[in-house]
């Protein structure tokens, strides 16, 4: 179980993921990368919608996991659903 000291949930500050990972997926090693169309929403198996910045509403700022990623005690979360590593 992952958690973060702000942005977790309940007395343990647990994260919610559909799937707990130690390393996010690498975009640049993919073959879809050229043409992907980065659409968080439809391709992270992580995205949870979080309205507070719908800048870009398809991407990583409006996921509720999105401050976890870049913090000084980061949380990994992107694991795309499509990822096919380039030969």
């Amino acid at each position: 179980m992952k958690t973060h000291w702000l942005f977790g949930n309940g007395p343990n500050k647990s994260l919610e993921f559909n799937i707990e990972i130690d390393k996010e997926t690498n975009c640049t090693s993919c073959i879809h990368n050229e043409v992907c169309h980065r659409m968080m929403d439809t391709l992270c198996n992580n995205y949870l919608f979080g309205a507070s910045d719908c800048r870009d509403q398809h991407g990583c700022s409006s996921c509720s996991h999105r401050y976890t990623r870049f913090d000084k005690d980061e949380v990994p979360c992107f694991t795309c659903k499509k990822f096919k590593e380039n030969a």
